[in-house]
């Protein structure tokens, strides 16, 4: 009896065999990711984005390089103009390119007039064709007009007289960006009512400039407005009201000109995930956010403990 369960139920060497080679291989699969999380530790944990997230923030991208770009494109608007001295707003409404702009100041700079129309193809980057359309709204003033403007401008911003030559010079105090009012910003060169108001409230949702050149930044500035000012400001970057970023609320971090909706509810999910943020390499692992980017938030940010 015994030995007839045996022949039915026993194994023959060579299956014994094969049972075995399995097993081990069974075993081998089953340690692998054991021994693999053991010896292998990755660099830096990474938040979980939903697709969705990361779509979006790719959008994001996209719409601002379209609206850098037709930023670009100037509409032309016609007027009657004197091409001497005129504002470079002005220049900007005729659907002039910072360029030609920029060559045009250039030759006032150096004593230039325009006495007829023709004389504004001395600007070589005015072509003929640029020239054609303006032609018919050009109208020179005569020299003794031209002075009398030239004298509104020195009534409208501070001069002062030199005691020992008697010229009379414009002289313009340095300003520091994060201390002064709108009323401040008035003497300045190309600057109005309305677009000192909007430094100002740009200023006030960043929470103060760390650096001149976030002016650039401010709706309508452009590189030859810019240039004009930048020599009259300073920043004193010790004002800048920094974000506690471990404790604010995704509602209140949104608000930041540099963080987007998006951004923000990034950092707080990662906050919430990771625990707080020690510094600036924690944000680095949240993969949207390039060293770039970091650099441009870092003067805002504190990380409290």
């Amino acid at each position: 009896m015994l030995r007839r369960l045996q022949r039915h139920f026993g194994f023959h060497r060579r299956e014994l065999n094969g049972i075995s080679g399995l097993l081990f291989l069974i075993a081998v699969i089953w340690l692998i990711p054991l021994l693999y999380s053991m010896f292998y530790e990755p660099d830096s944990p990474r938040i979980e984005v939903l697709e969705a997230d990361w779509k979006d923030v790719e959008i994001d991208r996209s719409e601002e390089l379209g609206a850098q770009a037709s930023k670009q494109e100037a509409v032309a608007h016609y007027f009657k103009f004197d091409p001497n001295d005129l504002p470079i707003i002005k220049w900007q409404q005729l659907g002039l390119k910072e360029r030609q702009i920029k060559n045009i100041k250039n030759f006032e700079a150096k004593g230039g007039r325009f006495r007829k129309k023709d004389d504004l193809l001395k600007i070589y980057t005015i072509s003929q064709d640029d020239y054609k359309r303006l032609e018919p709204y050009i109208t020179i003033k005569s020299v003794e007009t031209a002075t009398r403007s030239q004298n509104d401008f020195s009534i409208r911003h501070p001069i002062e007289k030199t005691p020992t030559s008697g010229k009379v010079q414009i002289k313009l105090s340095v300003l520091d960006l994060n201390k002064i009012d709108s009323l401040s910003l008035l003497p300045l060169p190309g600057i109005g009512p309305v677009f000192a108001s909007r430094i100002i409230r740009y200023r006030d949702l960043l929470g103060g400039f760390y650096s001149v050149s976030q002016l650039r930044e401010v709706y309508g500035m452009d590189t030859i407005r810019y240039q004009q000012i930048e020599p009259y400001l300073k920043v004193d970057s010790t004002d800048v009201k920094r974000i506690a970023i471990n404790s604010i609320s995704l509602d209140e971090l949104r608000k930041h000109p540099y963080i987007k909706a998006k951004y923000a509810r990034l950092i707080v999910a990662y906050r919430n995930q990771h625990g707080n943020y020690k510094n600036l390499e924690d944000l680095s692992r949240i993969p949207v956010f390039d060293g770039k980017y970091l650099r441009k938030i870092a003067p805002y940010i504190i990380f409290d403990q």
